[in-house]
C-alpha cells in the first residue's frame, strides 16, 4: 500500500496527481471491460472506444537508447485498432521525448489540469444547499443512474458511460474502502455526481457533474466538499482533481492549486 501523501508543496502536489491517477487507472483495469498492460518500462490502458479520454500510455521508463522502439511498442496497439489515446507525461518526464512523441504522430495538447489541495484548509463540515441530498451508489440500479447523469451532463458518449457502468458493476464499488460513487438529488430528482477515489496516498475527486438545469444552485460545490471531507475524515492529506473550464472557478475558489505539469499528448487516427 502506499503511504499516504502528506507533504502538500507543489512539488509533492504534481507527484500526487500522476500517482491518484495511475492507481484509479489500475482500480478500473481490474475489469474485464479494460485492456491492461502495466510493466516497469511503460503502463498502457484502454477502454476500446474510440474515445481518447480515459486511455493511454504513461510511466514511460525506458533508457533513451531504446525510445525509439519501445514507443512504438506502446502506441502500436492503439493504432493496429485504430484507437485514439493520450500519452500522459510523468512529473520528471524529458522534454526531448515529448519531441520523440510528436515524431510518431501525436500531437501535444499542452500542460495538464491537473489541481490539488491541502485537505486541511477545507471546513469540517459543510451545509448542502436546501432541498439538495447526496447519497452513496449501493446497488446495480444506482450505478446505472450515476452514470446516466454523468453521460448527460459532462457530457460523454454514451457507448463509453455504458462501459465505465459495465465496469463499476464488476468491481468494488459499495464498501467505500476505495471508490464513492455519490449521486446529488436535488428535491427528489437526480441531478449531479461525484467520485471521491482513495488510492496512490491521495484521496481523487472524479466526475463531478450537475445537469444543466440544476446549476447555480451551489450543487457543484456540494458535490466537491462534502466527498472531499470524507476523505479528511478518513487521514487523507491531499486531494487531487483534473478540471474543465467549468469547474475550475469552483476549485480555485475553495483553494485549489495548480502544481507546473508536464505536457500530455494525443493521438488520432486519420
Amino acid at each position: 500500500m502506499v503511504k499516504m501523501l502528506d507533504d502538500c508543496s507543489l512539488r509533492s502536489m504534481r507527484e500526487g496527481l500522476h500517482q491518484g491517477t495511475c492507481e484509479i487507472i489500475r482500480y478500473y483495469c481490474d475489469s474485464q471491460h479494460f485492456h491492461l498492460t502495466d510493466t516497469p518500462e511503460y503502463l498502457r490502458w484502454s477502454h476500446g472506444k474510440k474515445v481518447p479520454a480515459y486511455q493511454g500510455v504513461t510511466n514511460f521508463n525506458v533508457p533513451e537508447e531504446a525510445w525509439d522502439e519501445k514507443i512504438e511498442e506502446a502506441i502500436s496497439w492503439f493504432k493496429d485498432r485504430s484507437l485514439p489515446f493520450m500519452w500522459m507525461s510523468t512529473p520528471d518526464q524529458k522534454p526531448e521525448l515529448g519531441e520523440k512523441l510528436i515524431k510518431y504522430g501525436v500531437q501535444s495538447t499542452g500542460p495538464g489540469a491537473g489541481m490539488a489541495i491541502d485537505t486541511e484548509k477545507l471546513p469540517s463540515t459543510y451545509t448542502n444547499p436546501e432541498g439538495l441530498e447526496i447519497r452513496r451508489a449501493e446497488t446495480p440500479d444506482d450505478v446505472d443512474q450515476y452514470f446516466d447523469i454523468w453521460c448527460k451532463a459532462y457530457p460523454m458518449p454514451k457507448s463509453l458511460a455504458e462501459t465505465f457502468c459495465s465496469a463499476t458493476k464488476t468491481i468494488d464499488y459499495t464498501s467505500g474502502d476505495r471508490a464513492n460513487f455519490l449521486v446529488g438529488y436535488y428535491n427528489g430528482e437526480p441531478v449531479a455526481t461525484s467520485m471521491i477515489f482513495l488510492g496512490g496516498g491521495v484521496a481523487g475527486l472524479w466526475w463531478v457533474t450537475t445537469m444543466p438545469e440544476a446549476r447555480g444552485k451551489r450543487i457543484g460545490t456540494a458535490m466537491t466538499v462534502q466527498p472531499l471531507i470524507l476523505a479528511k475524515e478518513k487521514g487523507y492529506r491531499m486531494a487531487i482533481l483534473h478540471s474543465s473550464d467549468m469547474g475550475r472557478p469552483i476549485y480555485t475558489k475553495l483553494g485549489f492549486q495548480c502544481p507546473p505539469q508536464a505536457g500530455e499528448y494525443v493521438w488520432m487516427p486519420e
